[in-house]
C-alpha cells in the first residue's frame, strides 16, 4: 500500500480560509469607507477654508469689496470664480470630494457640474447693501466671525448629525445643521451690518 505524502490543502480547509476571509472583509469594508470619507471631509474642510481666505484677499486687494456675484439674484458662482482666478490655484478647488450628485446622477448632477462649484455663497450679504446693486464691504461687517461667507452644498455625516461645513468672514471654518445654517444665513446677516 502507498502512503500517500500530500503537503496540499484539502478542498474543506481552502473553503474554510475563503470563507474567513469574506467575513473578515465584511467586517472590514465599512470602517474603509468611513475612514475614506472621513478623508474627503478633511479634503472638503481645507478647499473650502482656502475659498473663503482667497475671498478675503480678494477683499483686501479690492478695498474691501467682496468679489462681483449674481446681482439678478441668482447663484452666480461662475462669475466670483472668474474675479477670484488669481486667489485660487485652480478649479478643482471649487470642488469638494464628496459632492457626487443624487443618485442616479443622470437624474441630477453635482452642484459643481451644475454651478462650477460644490459651495453656495451666502448671496444674503449683498442684499443689506445699500443700494441694493453694490457689492457690501468686509470692513462694515460688525462681526466677521459670526459672518457666514460659503457653505457645502453637500451635507456630511458627522456623529449622526447631518452638517455642512461652513467659512465664515474671519476664515474660520466649522460645520453646521440645517437649522444653525439657515438662520445664520436667513437673519444673522442682516444684524452683522
Amino acid at each position: 500500500m502507498k502512503n500517500a505524502d500530500s503537503s496540499g490543502f484539502t478542498l474543506i480547509e481552502l473553503l474554510v480560509v475563503i470563507a474567513i476571509i469574506a467575513i473578515l472583509a465584511a467586517i472590514l469594508f465599512p470602517v474603509f469607507t468611513t475612514a475614506m470619507e472621513a478623508g474627503r471631509r478633511t479634503q472638503c474642510v481645507n478647499q473650502i477654508k482656502q475659498v473663503g481666505i482667497a475671498t478675503l484677499r480678494y477683499a483686501d486687494d479690492n478695498n474691501g469689496f467682496l468679489p462681483p456675484y449674481g446681482m439678478s439674484g441668482w447663484n452666480d458662482m461662475f462669475t466670483m470664480k472668474k474675479a477670484m482666478k488669481k486667489y485660487t490655484s485652480s478649479d478643482r478647488l471649487w470642488l469638494c470630494p464628496s459632492d457626487h450628485g443624487y443618485k442616479p446622477t443622470n437624474v441630477k448632477p453635482s452642484f459643481y457640474a451644475v454651478y462650477g462649484s460644490s459651495y453656495l455663497f451666502n448671496g444674503a450679504i449683498y442684499l443689506w447693501a445699500k443700494p441694493v446693486n453694490t457689492v457690501k464691504l468686509v470692513g462694515t461687517c460688525k462681526n466677521p466671525r459670526q459672518l457666514i461667507l460659503y457653505w457645502d452644498w453637500v451635507s456630511h455625516p458627522i456623529e449622526g448629525l447631518w452638517v455642512q461645513n461652513t467659512v465664515f468672514g474671519d476664515g474660520h471654518v466649522k460645520g453646521l445643521d440645517n437649522r444653525t445654517l439657515a438662520k445664520g444665513v436667513n437673519t444673522d446677516t442682516a444684524n452683522l451690518y
